[in-house]
């Protein structure tokens, strides 16, 4: 909190959107964690950490749904999730948009993603 505080306070551009990034290790530390950036003013919030957790989609979409419930009027960024069906289903939820490099690390491999 100290760090994004401070990024807050020594913002030089106000023309690019400030995001802060929200990380867990389960679902209520992940609610309150937003809940406590919601409060600062952030322009956004992302959401890190969710990698590993892509065996258990259920709880997957629990903590994403429990950021939206806190931070219920800023956009939603999720790191590092791309596959095609996770991505309908975090748009399904009020994420506005996500990353991922798996994309070329299946081209690099001479594969199709899809």
């Amino acid at each position: 909190m100290a760090n994004a505080r401070w990024a807050l306070e020594n913002r030089r551009r106000r023309d690019m959107p400030l995001y802060a990034c929200v990380q867990g290790w389960d679902v209520e530390s992940y609610r309150s964690s937003a809940t406590q950036y919601a409060a600062l003013g952030f322009d956004g919030v992302a959401i890190g950490g969710l990698i590993p957790r892509t065996s258990d989609i259920e709880n997957l979409l629990e903590i994403v749904d429990a950021v939206r419930a806190a931070v219920p009027d800023k956009p939603l960024h999720v790191f590092g999730l791309g596959k095609p069906g996770i991505v309908e289903a975090l748009f399904q939820r009020g994420v506005q948009s996500v990353d991922s490099s798996s994309y070329v690390k299946f081209a690099a491999d001479g594969r199709l993603w899809g």
